[in-house]
């Protein structure tokens, strides 16, 4: 997802309502939030996202370059949330190592 630098994908077998993460770019803030693969997002900005679709709470992570966005977690340690800043594929591009 622009802003955040993650990727997520609907649904296990049987249960399409839940929303998991796959990746997180490295240099992205939704690594230095610690954000990982396997997560689920419970909520975004305190909105739960059950009954909403893959393209809902998409619109609700996105948004404007500079602001914040807070997601709640599910995982193997727990229910967490985080806050990160979202921003643009320019300044992700400049924070990634050369290697990548």
């Amino acid at each position: 997802i622009v802003g955040i630098a993650m990727h997520i994908t609907a649904g296990r077998i049987g249960d399409p309502g839940q929303l998991i993460i796959r990746a997180v770019h490295p240099s992205g803030p939704a690594a230095r939030a610690g954000l990982t693969h396997g997560e689920e997002i419970v909520s975004v900005n305190g909105d739960p996202v059950t009954g909403k679709t893959y393209q809902e709470v998409v619109g609700l992570i996105r948004g404007e370059i500079g602001s914040s966005v807070t997601i709640a977690l599910r995982g193997p340690q727990g229910e967490r949330t985080v806050s990160m800043m979202r921003v643009s594929e320019q300044q992700l591009m400049e924070q990634t190592p050369p290697s990548m």
